[in-house]
């Protein structure tokens, strides 16, 4: 029996998004903040050193970047998202209302997004890499592919 291999060719096509960063503006980057665990008490608490820490980033920040597995586990449905995260969330919105940008790039943990941060929060989520580059500066993200997409 003759078998038959289908070969699929897989191009990345990188879009180079320029961040001006004038002076005295920063670029901040978080991840790993796993919203979730180990337990909801203990979560909230660390959301809450979060969200003081955006509002010290936001006093001087052209852009926050926001690099995966900012909750624990993360999955929307069509019209429902999980429960809690309310002061990330609002703080969040607060700084993209400020004009700040914001970027989020999934990790294993929140793979699972589906169009609420940027219809709710005008946030861009990303699943694939990315350039980027700052003043002078050139930054790539790319993620590991561990999950749906």
């Amino acid at each position: 029996m003759q078998k038959e291999f289908i070969t699929f060719a897989f191009y990345i096509s990188y879009r180079t998004m320029n961040i001006h960063l004038p002076p005295g503006k920063r670029v901040y980057f978080a991840s790993d903040f796993h919203l979730g665990a180990p337990d909801m008490a203990r979560s909230r608490q660390r959301e809450k050193l979060i969200v003081q820490w955006l509002d010290e980033a936001a006093k001087d920040a052209q852009h926050i970047f926001l690099v995966g597995d900012i909750f624990d586990f993360w999955f929307e449905y069509k019209h429902v998202v999980p429960k809690g995260y309310t002061r990330l969330l609002g703080k969040l919105a607060d700084i993209r209302d400020k004009g700040i940008g914001i970027t989020v790039f999934i990790g294993n943990h929140d793979m699972w997004m589906d169009g609420y941060f940027e219809q709710e929060l005008d946030i861009p989520v990303y699943f694939e890499p990315r350039e980027y580059v700052i003043g002078e500066e050139v930054l790539y993200r790319a993620r590991r592919r561990s999950g749906p997409r």
